[in-house]
């Protein structure tokens, strides 16, 4: 089994933190390390494709959130106990990230990006949640496999920042917005949700 683990990232949390409560839930150890721009200008020529998030297993430098997430995912033991349950874990993990980049995070003009924020915020978003939910409740309403997997913690991870742009954002997902409370109430979860930087 791999050593020491390394997860470096920007100082604003992304897609990466849902391999850090899952390592919370799990106490796996590794070494969080916030990077700066001073720090990144020096060591962004021997990191893969020159971005973060990057993790280093032992050496090995591993790039591309969805990749980090699937492999903590397996050292967390978070990823299925069945290649169908991985499979949906993955699913239900892609549709979130494909939730997060309805936000219109690159457009300038302020006329256009407020009607697309408000559009994301009050149409698309709650939407797609609501199809999460119907997900998630076809897999008994327990969990989105059966059982616990990086899927619900990374539900927790995108929900816990929508509700800080819109606390109404899940009024068409409530079964899923419970869900989310009870993962954020497992064992070292809810502590690392109340300490970690950023």
């Amino acid at each position: 089994m791999p050593g020491t683990m390394k997860l470096y990232n920007f100082t604003v949390s992304g897609r990466e933190e849902t391999a850090r409560l899952m390592f919370a839930y799990t106490g796996m150890k590794y070494e969080d390390i916030r990077v700066n721009e001073e720090d990144w200008r020096k060591m962004k020529k021997d990191m893969p494709f020159r971005q973060l998030p990057v993790l280093d297993v032992d050496g090995q430098l591993i790039c591309q959130s969805g990749t980090i997430l699937r492999y903590a995912a397996r050292r967390c033991k978070l990823n299925g106990r069945t290649d169908e349950e991985e499979a949906i874990a993955d699913m239900v993990t892609d549709c979130i990230f494909d939730l997060m980049m309805v936000l219109p995070w690159a457009e300038e003009n302020p006329e256009l990006k407020a009607l697309k924020w408000k559009k994301a915020l009050e149409e698309t978003i709650p939407a797609m949640l609501g199809y999460l939910e119907e997900i998630f409740v076809k897999g008994g309403g327990d969990y989105f496999t059966g059982q616990l997997s990086y899927a619900d913690f990374a539900i927790l991870n995108a929900g816990d920042f929508l509700l800080t742009l819109r606390k109404e954002i899940f009024d068409l997902a409530p079964k899923l917005r419970a869900h989310m409370d009870k993962i954020k109430a497992l064992p070292n979860v809810t502590e690392w949700m109340t300490q970690r930087p950023g």
